[in-house]
């Protein structure tokens, strides 16, 4: 993963280096295992994307990973 930020409301995961296939399975898994409403958009480089996860999907998501988040970056979450 490269980068991440919070944007309107949206947690924004810019993915470089990957291919579409690699993008769509950890999308499939996002949707499938954790429930994650999410979108996927190319940025118009090959091999460089960003996932989206909705507004509505934050909390599920915080509550995946808080734990392994250390406690002086939690306030960015």
């Amino acid at each position: 993963m490269y980068n991440g930020s919070k944007v309107n409301n949206e947690l924004k995961f810019t993915l470089n280096g990957f291919i579409a296939e690699d993008i769509e399975v950890l999308a499939q898994v996002l949707k499938s295992k954790y429930k994650l409403n999410i979108s996927i958009h190319n940025i118009g480089a090959e091999n460089n994307w960003i996932i989206y996860i909705k507004q509505s999907s934050i909390s599920i998501l915080r509550s995946v990973v808080e734990d392994f988040i250390i406690s002086s970056m939690r306030y960015k979450f």
